[in-house]
């Protein structure tokens, strides 16, 4: 495959009016767009897979929905010396808004000295032009957009998700939001809900067309009160070689989403709700006694403009572009990237720990009252286990990216190009901050592993359990039913030699004013051995076990 080149080959024929960084912009979509026209029955290297990024990067911005709201879809968070010469690490950052002014203005920023970290947010759903011009500015992999808009694609080509050594230097963290409704759902919607989970993502995903618009990869209903939406954090480490460190990290929040009454994630609220905001669960971070000690006000840019939408569901990342960082080490973030980037995986490690609780509370709950519901219980419990499976997965991969990336250090010596010569260089000798941080993470996530484990172990236990329970119930129906048969077969007994015999001789009896000439005793007469040839036939088999038996005590009286 052709590699993506930045250089600039203008003919001197026909000069160009566009800048520098658009015309880089624009070899950057055209590379994309050739890349997804070589068929797959004319090249080794098929594109066929990168259609739906190259129709978007090929769209014009007309076709884009603008939205009013002032929005920051870029934040820049760098770590670097300060200005003043002092010889202090300090950390700055850079917002670019979503209109075309601030797409201007993030085409012509400087890279970072070699003495900086610079990680780029990326914040929502994007346009055709900020594809462009970030993954030109940084020298992004295509396969990096494929991956993180690969919902853009018609049909599925199962190349998600891909080897690690096809992405040494990308990679996904999942994000948790948990919801709570103020008008709880009965067992039917949920059960409704839950049939029309995935299709409500895809519709979700035909409908993005506004930058900076929440991407949902996944809705999860968990009860009567609670939902979790599911997003992505997609980490990107750029190799600009001769300048600083950079980390591309496109968060799937953006916007606060809108839920029209069709999704599966609607709050079904019949009353209006005062502020619903307060629908959201807060990821919660223990506050670092370092900040604690010296307390700074924190604010959104926005918190105070007036939102277009009346009724918006918040998503958990909405503030971490802008204050990032603040419990880490200006130095030490300066200095080394996996630090830097360790409070995304804090964050997340959060995020798990929220949801596994509130998956146990909910399996306690379940058990608590799974009297004469054993099957909606099995249906709960086979859900909850599915969900704690894909969980273990994701945690797994995430303990394994930090096992062999050790924060980028060692991959950049054990799978080569993952940062700059001079970054790895400086990295080699990694502060006791950053090898601390290393450590506590891979004790959390092993934890968090291990909770899981044995959460899907219990739900497991459960479910044999309940399975048992009904299939004991089902025994004592089926017991119940066999009795009730055993009555009426012993009620036949006696009445079809009846029947047979009254049905057989008719009325016509002396006593009874007929015009026969019998006595009735002669119905009795033959009820007997009818119905004694009735008993034998109907206890034939209870009948010759005693015999065999008394043949059998014979047999020892005589030969003893």
């Amino acid at each position: 495959m052709d590699e993506f080149d930045l250089r600039l080959t203008r003919e001197p024929s026909s000069p160009s009016r566009d800048s520098p960084d658009s015309e880089r912009a624009q070899r950057y979509a055209s590379y994309i767009v050739q890349h997804a026209n070589r068929a797959q029955h004319q090249h080794l290297f098929s594109g066929s897979h990168f259609r739906g990024l190259s129709d978007l990067v090929s769209r014009p911005a007309t076709r884009m929905l603008s939205d009013p709201t002032p929005f920051d879809f870029i934040v820049c968070c760098d770590f670097g010396p300060s200005t003043s010469h002092d010889g202090s690490v300090i950390r700055r950052l850079s917002a670019f808004n979503a209109a075309s002014a601030g797409l201007k203005s993030f085409a012509s920023l400087a890279a970072p000295d070699a003495l900086t970290t610079r990680i780029v947010f990326v914040r929502g759903y994007p346009s055709a032009g900020w594809i462009n011009v970030l993954g030109s500015q940084y020298r992004i992999e295509i396969d990096y957009f494929r991956q993180k808009l690969s919902f853009l694609e018609n049909k599925d080509y199962y190349d998600m998700p891909p080897l690690p050594s096809n992405s040494k230097n990308i990679f996904h963290l999942g994000i948790s939001t948990i919801y709570q409704r103020q008008v709880a759902l009965t067992q039917s919607q949920i059960r409704s809900l839950r049939g029309v989970e995935k299709r409500a993502v895809r519709d979700h995903h035909r409908s993005l067309n506004i930058i900076g618009e929440s991407i949902v990869r996944h809705v999860s209903i968990i009860d009567e009160t609670n939902f979790v939406i599911g997003q992505d954090i997609s980490i990107y480490v750029a190799n600009k070689r001769g300048r600083g460190r950079i980390a591309i990290v496109w968060l799937d929040s953006g916007r606060e989403l809108s839920h029209p009454g069709d999704l599966a994630w609607e709050t079904l609220s019949q009353n209006k709700r005062s502020d619903p905001r307060n629908d959201a669960i807060p990821i919660i971070r223990q506050i670092p006694a370092k900040m604690l000690s010296s307390i700074t006000p924190l604010h959104s840019p926005y918190d105070s403009q007036p939102s277009n939408y009346p009724d918006l569901l918040p998503p958990c990342t909405s503030h971490l572009a802008h204050q990032y960082g603040l419990a880490l080490d200006h130095q030490v973030a300066s200095a080394d990237l996996g630090y830097a980037l360790s409070d995304l995986f804090i964050f997340a490690a959060c995020g798990e720990a929220q949801f596994l609780n509130l998956i146990e509370q909910h399996v306690s709950s379940l058990l608590d009252h799974s009297e004469n519901q054993e099957t909606a219980v099995l249906d709960e419990l086979n859900y909850i286990t599915r969900l704690l499976r894909e969980r273990l997965l994701r945690i797994s991969n995430i303990k394994s990216f930090l096992r062999t990336a050790n924060h980028y250090d060692s991959a950049s010596r054990k799978r080569g190009n993952l940062l700059s010569e001079e970054t790895q260089h400086q990295t080699r000798q990694r502060s006791p901050e950053a090898l601390q941080a290393d450590s506590a993470l891979m004790d959390n996530f092993n934890y968090l592993s291990q909770r899981a484990k044995d959460l899907v172990a219990q739900a497991t236990s459960a479910i044999e359990f309940t399975s048992s329970r009904v299939m004991l119930e089902e025994s004592r129906r089926a017991i119940n039913k066999a009795d009730r048969l055993e009555r009426l077969t012993l009620l036949a007994f006696f009445f079809l030699p009846l029947s047979l015999t009254t049905s057989f001789f008719g009325s016509n009896f002396r006593e009874l004013g007929g015009t026969g000439s019998l006595s009735i005793w002669v119905m009795f007469v033959t009820l007997i051995p009818v119905l004694g040839l009735t008993a034998v036939l109907c206890f034939w088999d209870q009948l010759s076990a005693i015999g065999w038996r008394s043949k059998f005590r014979w047999s020892d009286r005589v030969w003893n």
